[in-house]
């Protein structure tokens, strides 16, 4: 049964996440190299699990929470290379978070109170945190472009959202036939949305 299947892939990838956590928390004062190499394996795992569990916006959602929390984690401890992991995982949320939202919207969906935007909200507000860690860390000026890049990709994000949700709205509307094409008014906004 691949229910089954899935379940004990996710339990497995949860628990070596689990595991290989601890050992990163234990190392973490004596040998802390060693601890986050232990901490990228486990969020490795975890990223695994979220995969195996769950889909569409709950994998964006876990993806997008765990390579800020990479981010942060290599920021806070000076690593370069684990920032770039982070960054690495938050890009394949923010992928997955472009194709989710212009997908073709179910006709039940209601405008902006929908997973979709909630899913793009939470995303946009993880950059905005992250600029804002940087931005804590920046009294040399080191992440000068990191955090304008971060600025810019949250107003990018927040621009594709609003446009996702005002051509659903527009794209429901004509689907229900609220504007029947033949109409003034069912033209002109067949020609706004072509």
């Amino acid at each position: 049964d691949d229910g089954q299947k899935h379940g004990g892939g996710t339990h497995h990838a949860a628990a070596f996440a689990l595991w290989h956590g601890a050992i990163a928390y234990r190392l973490y004062r004596t040998e802390r190299d060693h601890a986050l190499h232990f901490a990228a394996l486990a969020f490795t795992l975890l990223t695994i699990a979220i995969a195996i569990q769950f889909d569409g916006v709950w994998i964006t959602i876990g993806w997008a929470a765990e390579g800020a929390a990479i981010m942060w984690l290599g920021l806070r401890e000076q690593r370069n290379w684990l920032r770039a992991g982070g960054l690495v995982v938050f890009s394949l949320a923010v992928i997955r978070l472009l194709d989710l939202q212009f997908a073709q919207p179910t006709i039940d969906q209601m405008v902006v109170l929908n997973r979709r935007a909630a899913c793009g909200a939470f995303v946009i507000a993880l950059v905005y945190v992250t600029a804002w860690l940087h931005r804590k860390q920046n009294a040399s000026r080191r992440y000068s472009t990191d955090i304008a890049a971060a600025v810019v990709s949250a107003q990018l994000l927040t621009l594709s959202l609003l446009t996702s949700e005002i051509g659903t709205f527009w794209g429901l509307r004509l689907a229900s036939d609220a504007w029947p094409s033949g109409t003034s008014d069912g033209r002109f906004v067949r020609e706004l949305l072509a």
